[in-house]
This record gives structure tokens, sequence and C-alpha cells, in this order.
């Protein structure tokens, strides 16, 4: 399994604020817990490049193949010639399916935008060509998932929404056994073994799930997130006996440079035996939404399971929905 001479230049040039150099090529290695039970092959010409993923341990069925990493000109030949042969690839490892984009799993980049491209990207967001949803259009691609993200620049909508809740002491009851502890760097990595373990319990059922192992969760989210994160309104959510059982973790939007004004809401799980439809969620916004004010001119809730309660949230606040997709194509 090897990569060609023009991969990463590629990869540069097509997706310029996704995966360092450095990242890619631990992602490529033999480092990379997917590699140890799965295979990737690339399709390039002189000017494109897209990698095919197999992995028959991923949640769901192992007739599925995978493709990502895409770097590919505005060409309709360019598309046709280098997923015709990883369809023949995927075919001949007896898969029935092809999905993506996703770049090995799901803890790493994946979807296309699909709209609002006018908008400035934010942090770990899609930053894909216009072209590209059209072009997988054109090969028979159809949509498999939708996800999206709430830009809100109108934070008197929040102010009024937490004016509403913040009086509704009798719905949160429940909340006498649970601490809300602001996550900082200290924070962070004190709890990263514990945040680790639970991330698949909160995570597990999302689509083409594929857990890592520890050291790679720490390579990954441990300094690097630490020192990113905002530590005024990142949350770590622990109940008296169970210890962890949820998290918000949220992000400047470091694009914008040394003064962002805009907060990026990035993670916001809970263990589902744990979410009082929708009250932790709702009781642990409350906790973070004055810092939000006071610091902030615009928030965005970012790359969300379009339907699911957070999205409902970023619905009813959003002055703008950006929309992204995951793809599938039937191969027999």
């Amino acid at each position: 399994m090897t990569l060609s001479a023009n991969f990463f230049n590629l990869q540069k040039q097509y997706r310029p604020l996704s995966e360092s150099e450095s990242e890619l090529k631990y992602l490529f290695s033999d480092a990379n817990p997917y590699l140890q039970n799965g295979v990737f092959k690339e399709f390039f010409l002189d000017n494109a490049s897209v990698i095919g993923m197999f992995n028959s341990e991923l949640n769901l069925d192992s007739d599925t193949a995978y493709f990502g990493f895409m770097a590919l000109p505005n060409n309709h030949d360019a598309f046709v010639n280098l997923f015709g042969e990883l369809e023949k690839w995927a075919k001949s490892l007896g898969c029935k399916r092809l999905i993506g984009p996703i770049n090995f799993s799901t803890f790493n980049t994946y979807r296309l935008k699909m709209d609002s491209f006018h908008l400035p990207s934010f942090l770990k967001e899609p930053n894909n060509p216009e072209y590209y949803p059209q072009k997988l259009a054109d090969l028979n691609f159809k949509l498999l998932n939708k996800y999206q993200s709430y830009l809100v620049t109108d934070l008197d909508r929040i102010d009024d929404w937490y004016q509403k809740y913040i009086k509704k002491t009798d719905l949160f009851k429940f909340t006498k056994d649970y601490e809300y502890i602001k996550l900082n760097a200290t924070t962070w990595l004190e709890n990263l073994d514990e945040i680790y373990t639970k991330a698949e319990l909160v995570f597990g059922s999302n689509f083409a799930f594929k857990n890592i192992d520890l050291n790679t969760f720490k390579m990954m989210y441990g300094h690097i997130v630490a020192y990113a994160l905002c530590d005024k309104t990142s949350l770590l959510i622990k109940h008296s006996k169970d210890g962890i059982i949820g998290l918000i973790l949220n992000f400047p939007n470091l694009l914008e440079g040394d003064n962002p004004k805009t907060i990026l809401i990035k993670t916001l799980g809970i263990l589902p035996e744990y979410s009082q439809l929708g009250g932790q969620i709702i009781k642990s916004l409350l906790e973070i939404t004055p810092q939000i004010l006071e610091r902030y001119e615009r928030m965005i809730f970012c790359l969300m399971q379009d339907g699911n309660y957070p999205s409902l949230l970023g619905k009813e606040f959003a002055q703008e929905i950006i929309n992204y997709g995951l793809f599938e194509k039937d191969l027999f």
C-alpha cells in the first residue's frame, strides 16, 4: 500500500484546511489502527487522486467500501476514470456499495460541503470544491446521510432563549447528582483517559464509527485540543456515581486570526441513558451561554446530524443553515 509522488501536493491543493502533512503520513502508516485489519489503495492521475478504503470491522455490513481524500479537478473524465477504477477494486473485494467521503474513520474529517460556499470556512469544516457534489451525482452517487451547521449571527435570540429557560428550575431537578466542570487544558488532559473510554459509548452508534486506540486518541486529541479549546465555554459533565457522562467541546474559530469572534459548538455529546429527553443538553448550554454572549459575536453549531436534538436547537436560532452530505452508490 503506497502513495503516489504527487499525493501530498494534491492534498494541499484541494484540501488546504484539512490534515497537515504529518497527520496524513501517520494516517497512511502502519501505526493507524484502521490499517491493522483494513486496506487502502490510491487511484491517481498526474493531477487527480482519490483513496479507496476497506475495513470489515466497521459497524456496517462487511460488504461496504469507502472513498476519501478526494483531490480532483473540475473534469468529468478524471472523475469517471478514477471512480471507475475505484469501483472495480471495491467489487474485487466483494463489496456491494461504496460510501464517502470518509477519511478512514469519523474521528478524522469526512462529508462534503454542499452549499453556502460564500461563507468563510471554519476550523475542521469540509472545505471541498463546490463542484464535488454534482460530479458524484453525475456518477450515480446518491445522498446517504445529511448533516448541517447552523450559523447564528443574532445572539439576542440566544439571550432570549437563555432568559426563558434559566427561570424554569423545575426542569432541572435531576441535576442534583451532576457536576458541571469547565474544561481547560488542565482538566481536559487530566480526564483524557476517561473521556476516551466514554467516547465510544456516546458516539459509537454514529454512522461508520470506528474506534481508535488510546495512544492514537491522545495524539489526535490530547495537547492539540487542550490548547485550542475555549476554556470559558467548554464543559465536562460528571455524575456522582458514574463519572463522565457527557461534554460540550467548543473552539474559537482560529481561522479568523488572533481575535476570533466566532465560537464553534463542535462536540455536544451525552450518554444516551442520561439525556433526559434533551434536558441535560439544555442545562449544559445554559451553563455556558453567559460566557458565549460576553465573548463572541457569532456561533456555529457545527456538523450536526440532521434531526437530532442539538440540530433542532441550532435550527431554532440559525440565520443561515449549511448543508453537508455523505454519498453512496450501489455497485451491483
